[in-house]
Formats: structure tokens, C-alpha cells, sequence
């Protein structure tokens, strides 16, 4: 038989029992009640008849005034246990009293008066008796005992009795009942038998019942076991199906945590970001703040390790376990979708996701669809790291190759560059920095003139499509700024002053990673792979030397001046074109500027119709005439920067979507003294030695006013 810890019997028995006592108890409270009061009422009778019978002998002492008959009357009355004290009283001079203990009040007793034995009429005094309040409250409560121990027996016996009729009426068949129900097993077509005594009773219906419920069940358990090797089956399908998709796809409700049912891709997907001992995402702060400590100190798991993710907090895995804003504008986000139950609203929120994101080396693109029927995020992750890698390596190659192309187009542009990067470097740059410690005044100045070197020098080597220095020079533009912008808030203040010595040993640090920096030689390392080191060795020089170029220069000026009307034409023409060989058409020297200009544009958003530079044909020396052009450099920049407006910004204003740059070039001699233009010849070479335009078709110099 099964042993039960808390039988049905004995707490039917322990219930009933303490019923029974608490009935007692409420009856011993009545009884205390009633015997008091009756013995209350008795004393009170048996009172009016003590005075009753010596009424009479009182009137008579009262009348008298004699005490001693009023004593053995006070004497007789307080042989009577319930009385404690008594008094006679005459309206004479007579007042006895007899009492059995100390300070007994007589107000609170009960006076009877005494009549005048000679007419029956007149009240002559009174007879006062007070009752013993503790004998009466003594009896009453010894008849409440003798009532309640006469409870508490009967109250055992009803126990004993119940204890014994229940535990064979209930008990046992109970009992027996449990043991043949844990006996059964769904299945084996075992049903319970019904004793013939038990057959019309609750044990009967009981056991009915149980057979029923037996029978639905096994009912139940085959379609049960149907459904679920169908269900298995379909989710075999359907999980073959998403593990070998190449995506992962995973949900999670409004507390963050993964559902069970995920692709396998998710675990390869988030290898970075699992960790052991991951949990349910806990609202506390603190809480969170040391399992974060926790995780931190801990080992991360090897993919062969983790079987599963769910229960993971989808934030973890996609962030990792450190706080960001990126990290917490999702939760938002994820917050907001949520509660929104505007279907508009919610797409909009979705669409505020991110569609992409970085875990550990891998690129993931996401996709998102919210499930309404069970308030599910779906979360479709795909890996993109390759396509990422190839389309970063295109990039780059794409990028090497047009620094490689622009440094062919414009070899000029780029050896000048260099140069004056390298100048920059071991002269302009030293000499700066040393100014800058010695002359305390012109500290301002100075780092103002640094400021605008670098930020030019920035804006050519990105037009030059130079791979890593415009980066650089970024930095090096940044810092200047920084050290500018200490030296605008120390102005005024005195040059000893220790913040003015901090920004002496910046500039001093600033020189230093200047001057020793190889970034620039890292580009130029992709130009010598692609080009050969002769490109570099020969500065795009590749028909003549600049000496010679200069000496066949002059010796067309010697016979072009003394042999002029002597050669043929054919021959005149060579040595035109040998006097202007180190010329160049100015137009060329800023073509740069027009492809810079373009890319600016289309980083920033705006829209400008194609151009050229326009205008005159001035050949000029391009030693002289190279830093100018590229000095132009923020002219371009600033003009799509600051003086177009976006393509939406131009159609508000009524003006066309695409924007208009008109680049012309046109020699205008200026009369210096006078300040007003006068005409010069087009097509014309400046002389860079004589500083005067040559006639490009006579090749002999012309005049010009004091002024260009």
C-alpha cells in the first residue's frame, strides 16, 4: 500500500478535532457567561430574603440606636460567603459597619431602607450590603471547567471514532484506489476495478471517472503521437531546408531573448559574440553591469562547443557585451516596434534598423519581418563577408589606379607636388617650428601659416588621388587645429605661461611625426610597382633633360634673332617649337582641378554639369606658373562647397538641378599707374626669365605694362 505523508483521514480528523475545540472553547466563554449570571441572580435572591428576615430586628436597633443588636445583624449576614462587607445606618447618630476586608466601597453595594416599627411609614436608615464579586466570579468559572472537561472527553471520543470510521470508509479505499491508478500505464488496456461495497458510492464515481479519463487519454496520446512525428517530420524538412539556405534566421520577443527555433548559419554567424553562460537579459543595471565583468573575465567558447543560442540576448549577439549607442538605439528601436501597433508606423521603425552589421571579421546584411499573429521579430541574417572583402579589394585596386593614371597624365603635377611636399618638410616645416618657439609674439601668425599649408597641401595630394597621405594630412590638419585653437584662447596672456609651453612641445611632437612619417612613401611605392622605379628615378621625364631642353632654347632664340630671313620656313617652325618646348598651355596645368571638382561634388550630394577650361591659349613656364594653379585648389573646392546648393535646395529655389562652373582663362595686361586693362595678344608664352609675354607666332618678346 502506498504511503501517503499527509493522509485525507488525518486531516479530516485534525480538522473536525480542532472544529470541536473551538466549539468548546466558544461554549466554556457561554457557560463562564450564564454560571455567572446565575449565580448573580441566586445571590441576589437569597440577599432579599437574608433582609427580609432581618428587616425588622434592624428597624427596631435603627429605631433604639442600640449597636449591639446591630452587630450580631451585621455579624449574621457576613456568615453568608457571597457577602464581603455590610452597614446599618440610623438618620440619628448610629453607623455600623462589618466588613471581611480592607477599603470596601459601599457605593457599589445595594441599600435597602428601614421603617419606622412604630407607623410602617417613616424611613429612619438604611441596611447596606455589598456582594463578594470574586466568590461569585470562583463558582462560575468551576462550573465552566467541570462543562469543559466534560467537552473535551467527548470531544476525544468523537475523535478516536471519526479517526476510526474514516480510515475505513476513506481512507483505505482511497488509498487502494491511488495504488491501482499508479498501476495503470496508457496503453496496456488495464482499467480499474470497482469493488461491489464501493459501486453506488463517490469511490464508484471515482473510479468511473478515472477509466473515462484513462480511455480519452490513451485516445489522446495516438493522435498526439501522429501529430508529432508529423510535426517532426516537417520540421526536419524545414530545418534541412533553412540549415543548407546559407542564411540565418532566428526570432525574438519584446525581453530580447532568441527562440528555440533557429538555422544552424545563426551559431557560425554570431561565433564571435557567444559566450558561456548567457542568460535571460535582466532588467537591473547593476545586474547587468556584473555579468557583463563576468563574461569579460571568462573564456570564449570554440563553435564546436555551442550547440544553441536560444535564450541569448539578441542585443549581445549582434553588439557584443559592451554598451554603445548603437547597441541602445536598438533596444529602442526594437521597443518602439513592439508597442506600436500601427502596422504603417512599425514598417517605418523596421526600416530605422540596421541593415548591416559588423560581428567579430564577418559582414552580416539583415532583414527584418515582424511576426503579429505571436508579437515576433523575424530576423534574416546573411553572411556578406566575401562580397565585402572583393568589393574592399576592387576599391582599392580601382583607387591604386587612378593615383597610378593621374601621376601618368600629369607627371608634371605630380614631381611638383613632391617636391614641394619635401620642401616642406626638411625647410618650410623647421623653420616654422623654430619661429614659433623663438617668437613668442608671432606665435598666431605662424601657426595660421602652418594651418593653410597643410589644409592646401591636403586638398592637392586628394586631388592628385594619392591612396593614404590625404588621410595623413587630415590628422596632421586636425592637430594644427587643435594647437590653433589653444593659441586663440591663450591670447593675451603671457608667453611663460605653462599652457603656452604645452603648445611649444606639441608643435615640437607635430614636427617631429612630420618629418619622419613614410605614408607618403607607401604611395608612392604603389606608383614604382605599377610604373618601375625608372618613372620615379626620371620624374616623368622620359624624351629630355631639362638642361638640354633649356640649351635648345636658347639656341632657337640665337638663330631665330640672327638668321631669321636666311632659313626656310619649315626650319623657322622647328625652332619655334624648340623655343617654346618647356612651355606648357596654362589650361593644362589646372585640367586637375575639373576632375576634382567633379569628384568633390558627387561625395557631397550636388549635381554640376560637366566642364572644361575655357578661353585664351597662354603657354607659360610651368616652373613659374605650377604652384599658382595648384594654390587654386580651395577656389575650386570652396566654390562647390559653399556656392552651390544641393540639387532638392536649387529646385526650391527655382533654379535648375544640375549647376554651372565657367572656368575661362584670359590674358588682360594691367596698366599699373593707370589700373585699367589694356589689350594684349592671345595664344602668347610668358617668358619666365624675362617675366614678359613672347608672341607664340613670332617668337620675339613683347612689351607689357609694369602690371600682369
Amino acid at each position: 500500500m502506498t504511503n501517503v505523508k499527509r493522509p485525507l483521514q488525518h486531516r479530516l480528523v485534525l480538522q473536525v478535532t480542532f472544529g470541536l475545540l473551538i466549539f468548546s472553547i466558544i461554549a466554556a466563554i457561554f457557560t463562564y457567561r450564564y454560571a455567572y449570571r446565575h449565580q448573580l441572580n441566586s445571590n441576589n435572591q437569597v440577599q432579599d430574603q437574608l433582609i427580609a428576615t432581618i428587616k425588622s430586628q434592624a428597624e427596631i436597633a435603627a429605631f433604639v440606636n442600640n449597636e449591639e443588636i446591630g452587630h450580631e445583624i451585621l455579624s449574621g449576614l457576613l456568615k453568608n460567603p457571597f457577602l464581603k462587607a455590610a452597614r446599618i445606618k440610623s438618620n440619628d447618630i448610629m453607623q455600623l459597619e462589618l466588613t471581611t476586608e480592607n477599603n470596601v466601597d459601599f457605593s457599589s453595594g445595594q441599600s435597602y431602607p428601614l421603617l419606622s416599627p412604630v407607623d410602617g411609614i417613616e424611613v429612619i436608615g438604611s441596611i447596606t450590603v455589598v456582594q463578594d464579586e470574586r466568590h461569585i466570579k470562583e463558582n462560575a468559572t468551576e462550573v465552566s471547567k467541570t462543562f469543559t472537561l466534560i467537552m473535551l472527553g467527548q470531544i476525544f471520543i468523537a475523535t478516536i471514532l471519526i479517526m476510526l470510521v474514516s480510515r475505513r470508509v476513506l481512507g483505505i479505499p482511497v488509498v487502494t484506489l491511488a495504488d491501482d491508478v499508479r498501476s495503470v500505464k496508457p496503453g496496456n488496456n488495464y482499467r480499474l476495478k470497482i469493488p461491489p461495497m464501493h459501486r453506488d458510492d463517490e469511490i464508484g464515481l471515482l473510479s468511473r471517472s478515472v477509466n473515462q479519463l484513462i480511455e480519452a487519454a490513451e485516445k489522446a496520446i495516438a493522435d498526439a503521437t501522429s501529430s508529432h512525428l508529423a510535426a517532426e517530420a516537417a520540421n526536419r524538412a524545414r530545418s534541412q531546408f533553412l540549415d543548407n539556405s546559407g542564411e540565418g534566421f532566428l526570432s525574438f520577443g519584446k525581453n530580447l531573448c532568441i527562440d528555440p527555433e533557429y538555422s544552424h548559419e545563426c551559431i557560425s554567424i554570431f561565433k564571435a559574440n557567444i559566450y558561456p553562460s548567457r542568460t535571460k537579459p535582466e532588467s537591473d543595471d547593476e545586474n547587468i553591469k556584473e555579468r557583463e565583468n563576468n563574461i569579460k573575465n571568462s573564456d570564449f567558447l570554440n563553435i564546436e562547443d555551442v550547440e544553441t543560442i536560444d535564450e541569448n540576448n539578441i542585443c549581445d549577439l549582434l553588439f557584443g557585451m559592451e554598451s554603445s549607442d548603437a547597441k541602445q538605439r536598438f533596444k529602442k528601436n526594437i521597443e518602439l516596434i513592439f508597442n506600436e501597433s500601427c502596422e504603417y508606423t512599425r514598417e517605418l521603425y523596421l526600416s530605422l534598423l540596421p541593415a548591416s552589421y559588423s560581428i567579430g571579421e564577418k559582414f552580416i546584411k539583415a532583414r527584418y519581418h515582424f511576426i503579429a499573429d505571436n508579437s515576433k521579430l523575424m530576423l534574416i541574417l546573411t553572411d556578406i563577408t566575401r562580397e565585402k572583402q572583393l568589393e574592399k579589394h576592387v576599391q582599392t585596386e580601382r583607387s591604386r589606379l587612378k593615383f597610378v593614371i593621374a601621376a601618368v597624365r600629369e607627371p608634371r603635377d605630380f614631381f611638383a607636388i613632391l617636391d614641394d611636399i619635401e620642401n616642406f618638410k626638411t625647410k618650410t616645416l623647421p623653420s616654422l617650428s623654430s619661429k614659433y618657439e623663438k617668437e613668442a609674439d608671432s606665435r598666431t601668425d605662424i601657426i595660421l601659416e602652418l594651418y593653410r599649408y597643410i589644409h592646401t597641401f591636403k586638398g592637392v595630394f586628394a586631388q592628385q588621388q594619392f591612396l593614404l597621405y590625404p588621410d595623413f594630412l587630415h590628422e596632421m590638419e586636425n592637430r594644427i587645429s587643435s594647437i590653433k585653437d589653444k593659441i586663440l584662447n591663450l591670447h593675451g596672456r603671457s608667453p611663460a605661461t605653462p599652457d603656452h609651453e604645452n603648445t611649444v612641445s606639441e608643435m615640437k611632437q607635430f614636427t617631429k611625426e612630420f618629418t619622419l612619417e613614410n605614408i607618403l612613401q607607401q604611395d608612392i611605392a604603389v606608383i614604382s610597382e605599377f610604373l618601375g622605379d625608372e618613372f620615379m628615378s626620371r620624374k616623368g621625364n622620359v624624351i629630355i633633360s631639362q638642361g638640354l631642353a633649356l640649351k635648345l632654347e636658347y639656341m632657337a632664340n640665337a638663330l631665330l634673332e640672327s638668321m631669321c630671313n636666311q632659313i626656310d620656313k619649315e626650319i623657322v617652325d622647328i625652332l619655334e617649337k624648340a623655343r617654346r618646348l618647356r612651355y606648357v598651355n596654362i589650361k593644362s596645368l589646372l585640367k586637375p582641378h575639373v576632375e576634382g571638382t567633379m569628384q568633390l561634388a558627387k561625395r557631397l550630394g550636388k549635381e554640376i554639369t560637366p566642364f572644361d577650361i575655357e578661353g585664351d591659349d597662354i603657354l607659360v613656364h610651368p616652373d613659374t606658373f605650377s604652384p599658382f594653379t595648384r594654390s587654386l585648389v580651395n577656389v575650386f573646392r570652396n566654390a562647390v562647397d559653399h556656392g552651390i546648393e544641393t540639387a532638392e535646395e536649387r529646385i526650391d529655389c527655382n533654379k535648375s538641378e544640375y549647376a554651372t562652373i565657367d572656368c575661362r582663362v584670359k590674358l588682360q595686361q594691367i596698366d599699373a599707374a593707370a589700373g585699367t586693362p589694356v589689350d594684349a595678344t592671345a595664344g602668347t608664352p610668358v617668358d619666365a626669365t624675362a617675366g614678359t609675354p613672347v608672341d607664340a607666332t613670332a617668337g620675339t618678346p613683347v612689351e607689357l605694362p609694369p602690371a600682369l
